[in-house]
């Protein structure tokens, strides 16, 4: 796949692990911690957040993006760099209002994540196709996925918050006898039968449901999967129940087996030992734990201008203007262990328990091991063996005179290394593809090019169009032994129609199986001194007049010079300080988009690997991680 030319050079970690040794260990480990892939919310990124881990004594670090796998590759092979262990978990935000931390212990619970957050965003709660970038996921769903993840949950700054959440229709709620307030929210049996409704959850999803043209059905069932994308999480009906949070506490136990844990943290707000004091209180009530962490939203307390720029951008509006939507202090950054044990130091059990839940999470993403698909061969074949009848078949239609005795043995070299390599499942998925438009009606126009068409098999398969032999062109410049990477195949297929060849891809390999590579949409330069500084007040006209100043490419720095060709004052202080965030907001990443034909197939549930969204094209959807991500593991 080409590199996409918007693209800045990844940030990466340049220490030689050999030269590092290991950081002792910690008595405790943040988990609480987004980054950049949290869209505008997390003010860091992985090498950001790594390094300072590092620098404060850390020997694990939890990474929890919100609803989101996408920057977890990132942050496992910068962690590694540094010989810090990556501890791999998510942020779940349900339709309800409330918030877990979910840390999966093994591969099998890492799966299921995977498969709760694809569930919330490739299909609304009622089954139909999910707008891209939105993820719906409710406690029955979290519930149904949860086994073997540890549930941590984030109470809300307000403890009297009320909440609405769905509870069994045969369960008397908790609290609401004797107590006249929520007996008036959850109503009479009468009029809580009026708003009954099974939980959305209740209701296996069918892809036929979700794919506009029902073109893949029950999709996410087939070829090895275990369970629909949305299992059931229980038969009976539910009904809505209104109350403050510590009275929905006892259900939340009820309904989510794994939730073990209720965070604590500061919030600087004059109230937070008492806050503390009646967390833990309501945590040992119900048989659960309190947890320290410092909900970090960036690496350094600096980079708080630049969160409630983010803010001001995801809410559309301004930092003046944003209000309590902004953090009230610069408070949340990467707090170290001796820091936090000094600041828990009434709760050192809460120090305790994250430090437990770290040690419990044995998965790493070094578990993951690629499988490619099984191809179907007729009689009974290998796959090698089918890709050798063929090519053989192939090289007598492109030499109707005989195959050349040079062209004879260049193919037996190329299938003897093909073989070696275990790449004929590989070559087959291509030709397939290939004579699939072929034989469309009419034709659809491809071809192989790069450095395929090195390749004397490519030729026999139809795949390129260039004889190599011909040319004295290199088979190794394609595939050499020594380089210990597969070859890249490249196929061009006519714009107007490639969207019939994605559609077959999907129909060939289910939604489950296949997917798109993402591309990671960043700010470019103009994009963020446009967003940046609308957000900071200033007008449209003149972040017009600094955008065109900047020729493009991916400099992080606006300089000075840049005002003054625009004509404005550079020693108005809030001008500099809006081209300080500017630079800092570029290269951030902004959110995910689709490749424009780089597909990654698996034999196994994909959605056990990595979550996969909807793409903003109907019928379209694509996995969280870019092909970087992908060569990195």
């Amino acid at each position: 796949m080409p590199e996409s030319p918007t693209t800045p050079d990844r940030r990466r970690i340049a220490f030689d692990p050999d030269t590092l040794a290991p950081p002792a260990r910690a008595a405790f480990v943040e988990l609480g911690l987004v980054t950049c892939f949290s869209f505008l919310r997390g003010a860091s990124d992985a090498v950001d957040l790594v390094l300072t881990a590092r620098a404060l004594g850390y020997d694990a670090i939890g990474v929890a993006d919100v609803n989101s796998m996408a920057g977890v590759v990132r942050f496992h092979t910068e962690a590694k760099a540094l010989k810090l262990r990556p501890v791999i978990g998510c942020r779940i935000e349900t339709v309800e209002g409330l918030a877990f931390l979910a840390y999966p212990t093994d591969r099998a619970a890492y799966g299921r994540l995977c498969r709760l957050i694809s569930a919330g965003r490739m299909a609304t709660l009622d089954g139909g196709w999910q707008d891209k970038g939105v993820c719906e996921i409710s406690l029955a769903m979290l519930a149904a996925h949860g086994e073997g993840v540890q549930l941590i949950l984030l109470p809300p700054a307000d403890l009297d918050a009320e909440f609405t959440i769905e509870v069994a229709s045969n369960v008397v709620p908790f609290g609401s006898r004797g107590d006249a307030k929520t007996r008036r929210r959850f109503g009479s049996r009468r009029g809580a039968e009026a708003q009954r409704r099974e939980t959305p959850a209740a209701q296996p999803l069918s892809m036929a449901a979700v794919v506009p043209n029902g073109n893949v059905a029950d999709d996410w069932g087939a070829c090895g999967a275990r369970e629909p994308l949305c299992a059931s999480a229980s038969p009976r009906d539910t009904i809505p129940f209104t109350a403050p949070f510590a009275v929905l506490l006892p259900h939340l136990v009820r309904q989510l087996p794994t939730l073990r844990h209720v965070a604590a943290s500061y919030l600087y707000r004059g109230d937070d030992i008492a806050r503390i004091e009646r967390l833990d209180a309501l945590a040992r009530a119900h048989g659960l734990s309190l947890l320290a962490t410092n909900d970090v939203l960036y690496h350094l307390p600096e980079r708080r201008p630049l969160q409630d720029v983010m803010t001001a951008i995801r809410h559309k509006t301004t930092v003046a203007a944003a209000g309590t939507l902004l953090e009230a202090n610069a408070e949340r950054y990467l707090k170290g262990p001796e820091q936090m044990e000094r600041m828990f130091a009434r709760w050192p059990h809460a120090i305790a328990a994250a430090r437990a839940v770290a040690d419990a999470c044995a998965f790493t993403l070094d578990e993951l091991r690629y499988e490619y698909p099984e191809e179907i061969c007729p009689g009974g074949a290998s796959p090698h063996e089918h890709l050798e009848q063929l090519t053989w078949e192939g090289a007598a239609r492109r030499y109707p005179g005989g195959v050349p005795a040079a062209v004879r043995d260049t193919l037996i070299r190329e299938l003897a290394l093909i073989e070696k390599l275990g790449l004929a499942r590989y070559f087959l998925t291509i030709k397939d593809i290939v004579d699939f438009a072929r034989n469309a009606e009419p034709p659809i126009l491809c071809q192989g090019r790069g450095s395929a068409a090195n390749s004397a098999v490519c030729y026999c398969l139809e795949i390129t169009a260039v004889d190599p032999a011909k040319h004295a062109l290199l088979f190794d410049r394609f595939i050499s032994e020594e380089r210990k990477e597969p070859p890249d195949i490249d196929v061009d297929f006519e714009h107007e129609r490639r969207e019939e060849v994605i559609q077959y891809i999907y129909r060939r390999y289910g939604r489950h199986r296949a997917g798109l590579c993402a591309t990671v949409i960043h700010y470019r330069p103009r994009m963020a001194i446009r967003e940046v500084g609308k957000a900071m007040g200033l007008s449209e006209d003149v972040t017009a007049a600094l955008a065109r100043t900047i020729w493009g490419g991916w400099g992080n720095e606006i300089a000075e010079k840049h005002a003054a060709e625009a004509g404005l004052d550079i020693t108005d202080p809030h001008l500099r300080r809006v081209l300080k965030l500017t630079e800092q907001m570029i290269g951030m990443p902004r959110h995910l988009g689709q490749h424009v034909g780089g597909f990654i197939l698996t034999q196994g549930p994909l959605i056990e690997t990595v979550p996969i969204g909807n793409g903003a094209m109907p019928e379209r959807s694509f996995i969280e991680w870019d092909k970087d991500d992908i060569d990195a593991l």
